[in-house]
């Protein structure tokens, strides 16, 4: 069950149990749509060709040489550990800078700012500008038309892996890191769909990607699940362990979750000894405070007038020259020339990636020598798929070398071909 349905759960106990104290009869509120209906209702969504098509992003997003670069922590030792905790508290005025400047200044959500300083904090410890995590949100995205789910109790958790800019700077690290999650489609959403419920194909083309050796996971501001009339508050003595020690067997080296309980945040750092040691943990832990104070002292010294530049949005692509007048006129009078007219006018409307995108998906496919020269980048060309298969399949053009009578099959051999 997550976090939103405890929050269903104790509003409606609470009013159960005022109704008893006042020896009422018991009513609450009409509940909304079943999770049950709910997931069966997500599985036709899963099948709709909009989620289908997603897949595409998820390679482009993911599928990067500086992700494959090696694992972030290599193994330390032979077999899996239980996995140890660090819990730190950070200061009430640090938390009070973060909740009040992110959102003044560059309208920033919290957990966006915890990610960049996690970025850097990691980015700087291994030595990489980019960092793979595996994130969570809500689930409860607005795409089954009717469905409403503020009462409804279930687990909707998603799922999915970002890739984070460490960023050159902390204005930089802040803007790449929000403009990164925004691209997200459905916030991760279609990740878990695409992975649960798409064609073998698809679910082999994720398995293909790289995966994330660290989780994180923002849960939000405790503080705020009681009013002062609640009759219910956390407890103030531990819990204990919900799992056995021998039964936590992480499979990552990182696991990350944060909170804002009254007046601070708490951070549960845990971390897997065969991939993370006692020291490397707690410096890690340190650097990431470390970062998190700059970027929040950066939040501090920036005012709302002195608004972060932002970065340079490509070019719009050029026009395609028109279909000659000559073959207009022709195709008035002649059904094949106009069946080739309409197909020009509709290739005309695809997409046609930047040279250099093309040039890397070349690259990768061809490698070079080190003494060798490098390759002029390709001419551009149409993709009508994803380029991130793991085979590409090579078509003779028919007739006037039109490609868009190809369209169909390479969406159906989509992650699979290229």
């Amino acid at each position: 069950m997550d976090g939103v349905s405890w929050r269903v759960l104790l509003d409606e106990l609470q009013a159960a149990y005022e109704q008893a104290e006042r020896n009422e009869p018991i009513h609450l509120p009409v509940p909304s749509m079943p999770w049950r209906v709910w997931v069966r209702e997500l599985h036709q969504y899963a099948e709709s060709s909009e989620r289908v098509a997603e897949l595409a992003w998820w390679q482009t997003a993911l599928d990067a040489p500086a992700l494959r670069a090696g694992p972030l922590f290599p193994a330390i030792e032979p077999h899996p550990q239980p996995q140890k905790t660090l819990l730190k508290k950070l200061s009430p005025e640090l938390t009070a800078a973060l909740l009040h400047e992110a959102p003044r200044v560059y309208r920033m959500r919290v957990d966006e700012v915890l990610l960049a300083a996690l970025a850097r904090a990691i980015g700087d410890a291994v030595s990489r500008d980019e960092v793979l995590v595996e994130l969570e949100g809500h689930g409860r995205e607005d795409v089954i038309d009717g469905a409403e789910l503020s009462r409804t109790v279930g687990w909707f958790t998603s799922q999915y892996p970002l890739a984070l800019p460490r960023g050159t700077d902390p204005a930089d690290a802040l803007l790449q890191v929000r403009e990164r999650l925004a691209a997200v489609p459905l916030r991760g959403l279609g990740w878990g769909l695409l992975s649960c419920c798409a064609d073998a194909a698809s679910r082999s083309a994720l398995r293909a990607l790289p995966t994330p050796e660290i989780g994180f996971n923002y849960l939000g501001r405790f503080d705020q699940t009681f009013d002062d009339a609640s009759r219910f508050g956390f407890a103030a003595e531990t819990p204990g362990d919900a799992i056995a020690p021998r039964a936590r067997l992480p499979d990552r080296a990182l696991d990350i979750n944060g909170w804002i309980s009254g007046d601070s945040l708490a951070l549960n750092w845990g971390y897997a000894p065969q991939f993370a040691s006692d020291a490397l943990a707690e410096k890690l832990l340190a650097s990431f405070e470390s970062s998190l104070v700059a970027l929040v002292e950066h939040l501090r010294t920036a005012t709302s007038q002195q608004q972060p530049q932002q970065p340079q949005q490509p070019q719009a692509p050029k026009p395609r020259p028109p279909v000659p007048d000559s073959v207009e006129t022709l195709a008035q009078r002649d059904t094949i020339a106009a069946s080739w007219t309409a197909r020009a006018v509709y290739e005309a409307s695809l997409p046609v990636p930047p040279a250099d995108a093309l040039a890397a998906w070349f690259a990768r496919r061809r490698p070079q020598a080190a003494n060798a020269r490098p390759l002029a980048a390709p001419s551009p060309a149409v993709p009508l798929n994803a380029l991130g298969a793991p085979a590409t399949l090579f078509c003779l053009h028919p007739g006037y070398g039109m490609v868009g009578e190809y369209r169909t099959l390479a969406q159906a051999l989509n992650g699979r071909v290229s």
